[in-house]
């Protein structure tokens, strides 16, 4: 009897280490926020490098170390000054480009109408010549005239075409910068 009764009290005795042991287990686990869980282990810590599309000095740095970061999150700003100085520039040459653009413009004009001028001044010459009233070499100078001012007009447009190409590059180089502006976060 006394061994039923030996046995009887080593199955209380684990019962109640078994039960102690399980709550003490619970109260542990409930002082861990909901999705974590306490194990033992061994952990291993992974290491990112990070770099920059460009190179320049960081402005600000937007997280601390041990911080949960995912694809896509800023992390840092990077100085941007020189970028924006660049930027501003950029704008300038648009805008000089543009003036000259304004000028070529003009200037097509002006040389329409010294080609006109020259076209009625050859006219006007061979007119005389053929009524006997002005000189074959009258004529070749204001022949001479036409074909200067029409080289000279057909300049004139070619500086048009040739500001036109230089605002679109400038315009360009502006949004090529802006982009890399927006990605200096």
């Amino acid at each position: 009897m006394k061994s039923i009764r030996s046995v009887w009290i080593f199955l209380l005795l684990a019962a109640l280490l078994g039960g102690g042991a399980y709550s003490l287990w619970q109260a542990r686990q409930s002082d861990l926020p909901e999705g974590f869980s306490r194990a033992n282990g061994r952990i291993e810590a992974e290491r990112i490098d990070i770099s920059l599309k460009f190179g320049g000095r960081i402005a600000e740095i937007l997280v601390d170390e041990g911080d949960m970061v995912t694809a896509g999150d800023v992390i840092a700003r990077v100085d941007s000054t020189e970028l924006e100085a660049q930027i501003r520039a950029a704008e300038a040459a648009t805008r000089q480009a543009e003036q000259e653009y304004e000028q070529a413009v003009a200037l097509v004009a002006q040389r329409e109408g010294e080609l006109d001028y020259a076209e009625a001044e050859l006219k006007r010459a061979e007119t005389l010549a053929e009524s006997g009233h002005g000189t074959a070499e009258r004529v070749d100078q204001r022949r001479s005239q036409h074909i200067t001012a029409k080289a000279a007009l057909n300049t004139a447009r070619a500086q048009i075409a040739a500001t036109q190409a230089a605002i679109e590059a400038a315009q360009a180089h502006v949004a090529a910068l802006k982009a890399n502006l927006a990605d200096y976060t």
